[in-house]
């Protein structure tokens, strides 16, 4: 059994993420920086030997790594630009996720600013090639920053989306 411990972006440490085999507590691997290496800190989430790192807080990025050799973390992908989210007044600012969440192969995440009704949908089914598949906005997305879901329903901020449809998804 392994455990992940990421960046996340609550604090202004610059420790890398680290892979640690929890038995022996021995560590496996800290090769894995996203914010030397890529520009942001990294918010781990790992399903099978796939390594997602999402920029937290005020730093967009999505970068995935292979690490199905623990020692030894591969990236396949990163995406820093069209992140940013557009605030009230139709301007881009940088802006990271608050509390990613995945729904099938897709993170999904809200903004670190309540003031800007925005969620982000980044497909990762190719995880050597992460697209962002949508942004949707919408007042009542005002205070998006956890996602629950259920069957195909997101729910947050007091919004309850449809993701059957998006990028043009019914709120």
């Amino acid at each position: 059994p392994l455990q992940f411990n990421g960046q996340y972006g609550y604090s202004t440490s610059s420790t890398p993420l680290s892979i640690r085999n929890i038995l022996t507590d021995t560590l496996l691997s800290s090769a894995v920086d996203p914010q030397a290496n890529l520009g942001f800190k990294g918010h781990p989430i790992v399903i099978g030997n796939l390594l997602i790192a999402v920029g937290s807080r005020f730093d967009p990025g999505i970068a995935t790594y292979d690490v199905s050799n623990p020692t030894n973390p591969i990236l396949l992908d990163v995406i820093t630009s069209g992140l940013d989210a557009l605030d009230t007044g139709n301007n881009f600012i940088n802006e990271g996720a608050y509390e990613p969440a995945v729904w099938g192969s897709y993170i999904v995440y809200g903004n670190q600013d309540r003031d800007i009704p925005q969620i982000k949908v980044v497909d990762f089914s190719d995880p050597t090639n992460l697209n962002l598949v949508a942004h949707i906005t919408d007042s009542s997305l005002k205070a998006a920053r956890y996602q629950q879901f259920q069957d195909e329903y997101l729910f947050t901020g007091n919004a309850k989306i449809d993701m059957r449809n998006f990028p043009s998804c019914a709120i």
